[in-house]
């Protein structure tokens, strides 16, 4: 026994006797046990290893999700955005594009921004990030976020076979102040507000300002309370005053980022409608 597992050692590799992927795909695809899932893929950016195929003997195309894609195309990555939205069904609009995210390094140069407004940032930069394919005409996003922005993540299960890693509904709501044109723009911003003002957890919320620590997101989360007549807990609003005062409160901003209002809210120093 000894003398073969040596023999063994000094080999650098087996032969192998299993048939390689393409073969076996081609294999369950001619046994009606593996369909492909037609996507529009940009050539130039994506692989052809990122081509999709439901394993199922009775495939439904239509019960196929582009969510269910997106996570098997970055299985690590994360649900967000307008995706969310209308997953936590904050919005009535069916979603015209998807995103997921993925985590980059925080950075020095981040944590400034955070705490520096840009009003224009998000009208400069009209894309929606990369496109890395489109299902039944709907594009599909690949999007860089800082963890130091988004701190609620969770596991949904979706039909029998996919669990989406997903923004939390408080993280969501959060998103739409942050990044509104991702999210639908001003309307769809608007309704998951007005939707969600009665449905989200305040002790959540509050956990996830403190650890965002952005006196630009507190504000604006101040002011959308304001503009829907709600009131906050004792402790998130003491959260809420706490942090927009570590900010420049000389300094106006749109309760949308990229987008102009003209009433102020002299408390916040936001720009409402």
């Amino acid at each position: 026994m000894t003398k073969i597992v040596n023999e063994i050692k000094k080999r650098t590799t087996l032969p192998a006797t299993f048939y390689n992927t393409p073969e076996i795909l081609n294999h369950l695809i001619n046994s009606g046990w593996a369909y492909r899932v037609e996507v529009d893929v940009p050539s130039d950016k994506t692989p052809p290893s990122k081509e999709f195929y439901l394993l199922d003997i009775s495939p439904d195309y239509g019960a196929v999700d582009p969510l269910e894609l997106l996570q098997a195309y970055k299985p690590d990555g994360i649900i967000c955005y307008l995706s969310a939205l209308t997953y936590h069904s904050l919005t009535t609009q069916l979603a015209t594009y998807h995103h997921i995210a993925a985590l980059s390094k925080p950075s020095k140069v981040y944590h400034q921004f955070r705490h520096k407004d840009n009003p224009q940032a998000s009208v400069k930069k009209k894309s929606l990030g990369e496109m890395i394919f489109s299902y039944q005409d709907i594009p599909c996003y690949l999007i860089k976020r800082s963890p130091s922005v988004l701190v609620g993540v969770q596991t949904r299960i979706l039909g029998p076979r996919t669990h989406l890693r997903m923004t939390t509904f408080e993280q969501t709501l959060i998103d739409t102040v942050h990044k509104p044109l991702y999210c639908g723009g001003s309307s769809v911003v608007f309704e998951a507000w007005e939707e969600g003002i009665a449905r989200f957890d305040e002790e959540l919320l509050n956990d996830y300002l403190i650890r965002i620590n952005s006196h630009l997101i507190s504000r604006r989360v101040g002011a959308m309370f304001d503009l829907l007549g709600y009131v906050p807990c004792d402790e998130l609003k003491e959260t809420l005053e706490k942090t927009s005062e570590s900010g420049n409160q000389i300094t106006n901003i749109s309760l949308l980022p990229g987008l102009e209002f003209c009433s102020l809210n002299s408390k916040w120093r936001v720009m409402t409608p």
